[in-house]
């Protein structure tokens, strides 16, 4: 898949890229902590060497870490997940294979500059019950529901 899939989407993770792109490649978050690591599987949970994540291969260097690419840095992301990633790189393919090869420069030099940004606000304050209006709403929540009221006029 070349970058024009993907490259006005607003990706923060080459993970992110693949996710719903490729075949038979699983991406899953490892917990809910923002930021934190992805898990990317390709071809199930197959491993000869303990280790089920893929191979990555970024400029045809072995052993890339995806979590360290710019997606808007790819021009093209490839996924070898079946005979053809053992027979080009052993044992080490078992597990899948991501080829990525990252744009090269060219002509004049530009910046590009792309940003994201979110706006939210909360509340300067939380509308709160008194005690006594506390104490009317529990006592109409409970003889309503068939119980007996719990405060007392003067409580």
């Amino acid at each position: 898949m070349d970058s024009k899939s993907f490259e006005d989407q607003p990706l923060t993770r080459v993970e992110e890229a693949l996710q719903g792109r490729a075949a038979g490649v699983t991406v899953a978050k490892a917990g809910g902590q923002p930021g934190g690591a992805v898990k990317v599987r390709i071809r199930g949970v197959n491993s000869v060497t303990g280790n089920n994540s893929p191979l990555v291969v970024v400029d045809g260097v072995l052993g890339g870490d995806l979590s360290t690419i710019n997606p808007n840095d790819i021009a093209a992301m490839d996924v070898l997940k079946d005979a053809s990633a053992t027979a080009i790189y052993g044992v080490r393919g078992s597990n899948g294979v991501i080829i990525i090869t990252t744009k090269k420069g060219s002509g004049k030099g530009k910046i590009n500059v792309d940003y994201f940004t979110t706006v939210s606000s909360s509340p300067n304050s939380v509308p709160r019950l008194s005690a006594s209006d506390f104490a009317t709403i529990e006592n109409l929540r409970r003889t309503n529901s068939g119980g007996a009221a719990v405060y007392t006029p003067a409580q």
